[in-house]
């Protein structure tokens, strides 16, 4: 008997391992665990059977007898277990059916084990019966898209809480109760886009991810917090799609795509990537009719540009003047112009502009004006670019945070004289406000093509204008010397005369 304890011991340490993997969402180490643990009581049982077929006292036969019992019993609990983890586990796979299937079948082999159970065990089995039943439920409606099955799934979570005696498991079924009476609201709202039911989903979300926090089940908070995000997106996506005004519609497309992508962040935490993929899809998509809206921006006129960011202006706020934060919460972009001073008539002269998102969020580059000056053209661009008289056309080109965009050209001057650059970069930032860049300008002088030669003054070569005037001054000063030369021998020769 003594070799049968040991077993039965060994077993119930490695459900009790199992039984924390679970709690700490380790769920394939877990399934793992129960499985072990199943194996170490099925040998329990196995010896314990050997042991009844010899002769024992009547003492030694009722231990037998209830230790074999009891390894049958808890061998189908951990059985039990092994299928409730393999549900969480097709449910982080985004395959809801068959996680629906597990757990149904899960529920029946509780229900099996709770029938001649005692108490408290019995009351525990029967809230893990419930559990599993309102969780087949729940990703059966989520498989449908069904509001009534979220309904009767909430309504399973309740019974669940009525039979359970342990504080996190009750804070846990709250929880579900009030995440699937959410999503049934939800259900609607994506429907229908009623704002009423996306305000009743919105309050319940809340309320269910504060039972999950305090329940200690991280994960469950993260994957609400994400479906409400995912809902608020929803909202902005919708107030798009029946946006006349091409830059409300591209404002509302930006905050929508803001909004997917922390809840694709959040369904990630949460170890659901079917859901994180799915939501990475329709950022794809939104951003594509975002870039749509801004395209159609730049057809736009300069004018209709003012008179539209005229009409949704930021208004003016209490304090006096933005703090640092404030002005680096939205997309800002600065820029440096790097060109030669002088450069002679017809040569290319290399010019760089790089520009900077110092701000927190990404914006879109729509044009350019004022870098090629009337006289010059360009010979060619990095990367190639549509150019037109003195606009570059960017066409939405995105700046993300923090990065640096450097576009280079190659200018050929046609006429001498002195030119200004003050190329002027408009761009979009997150929130749909059209913005404006000013790099410091620079100047560049062209002269006519002036012929090198190497000089050693002071070991080194000097400036091309300064040689050309060197040379010229030389010249000049050669030439009086040859004018006073000949007019010297022409009064020598005078006086000769004379």
């Amino acid at each position: 008997m003594l070799k049968i304890r040991a077993r039965a011991r060994s077993a119930l340490a490695k459900q009790e391992a199992a039984e924390e993997l679970s709690r700490s969402e380790r769920i394939d180490e877990a399934r793992e665990a129960f499985l072990k643990a199943a194996r170490l009581y099925e040998k329990a049982r196995e010896l314990i059977e050997i042991k009844c077929d010899k002769p024992l006292d009547r003492k030694e036969k009722e231990m037998a007898i209830a230790l074999l019992e009891a390894s049958e019993k808890k061998h189908e609990y951990c059985c039990g277990r092994v299928v409730l983890e393999e549900a969480k586990i097709q449910d982080r796979k985004g395959d809801h059916l068959n996680s629906s299937r597990k757990y149904e079948l899960a529920a029946k082999i509780f229900e099996s084990v709770a029938i001649d159970a005692e108490e408290p065990g019995r009351r525990q089995l029967l809230s893990a019966f419930y559990l599993c039943q309102a969780l087949a439920k729940m990703k059966l409606a989520e498989e449908t898209k069904s509001s009534k099955t979220y309904e009767e799934a909430a309504e399973l979570f309740n019974q669940a809480k009525e039979y359970s005696l342990d504080r996190d498991a009750n804070l846990l079924a709250l929880a579900n109760n009030c995440f699937c009476r959410a999503l049934a609201s939800g259900t609607q709202f994506e429907i229908t886009r009623d704002t009423a039911s996306y305000s009743d989903a919105k309050k319940l979300m809340e309320v269910a991810e504060h039972y999950y926090l305090n329940a200690n089940q991280e994960s469950a908070s993260d994957y609400t917090k994400a479906t409400e995000e995912l809902m608020d997106a929803y909202m902005y996506i919708t107030k798009a799609e029946t946006e006349t005004e091409l830059a409300e519609k591209a404002k509302h497309y930006g905050i929508a795509e803001r909004i997917l992508k922390t809840s694709m962040e959040a369904y990630s935490r949460a170890k659901h990537p079917d859901k994180s993929a799915e939501v990475q899809k329709l950022i794809k998509c939104i951003d594509e009719k975002r870039q749509q809206a801004v395209s159609l921006l730049n057809v736009l006129p300069e004018s209709s540009i003012t008179a539209t960011t005229d009409s949704f202006s930021a208004p003016n706020p209490i304090h006096k003047g933005p703090t640092e934060l404030e002005r680096f919460a939205h997309a800002k972009l600065e820029a440096n112009l790097t060109v030669s001073k002088e450069a002679t008539l017809k040569a290319q002269v290399k010019v760089t502009l790089d520009i900077v998102n110092v701000g927190s969020q990404p914006g879109l580059l729509l044009r350019i004006r004022g870098l090629v000056q009337p006289g010059f053209k360009i010979a060619s661009s990095s990367p190639r670019l549509e150019i037109e008289d003195d606009l570059i056309e960017m066409k939405g080109r995105r700046i993300d945070p923090l990065a640096v965009d450097s576009l280079r050209f190659s200018l050929q001057p046609a006429e001498i004289g002195t030119f200004d650059l003050k190329p002027q970069i408009i761009y979009f930032d997150d929130v749909g406000h059209f913005r404006s860049c000013f790099p410091k300008p620079k100047t560049m002088s062209v002269y006519a093509n002036v012929q090198r030669f190497p000089t050693k003054t002071y070991g080194a070569a000097l400036d091309e204008r300064v040689v050309y005037l060197a040379s010229k001054a030389y010249r000049d000063y050669m030439t009086q010397i040859e004018i006073s030369k000949a007019q010297g021998i022409w009064t020598a020769n005078r006086n000769s005369l004379r």
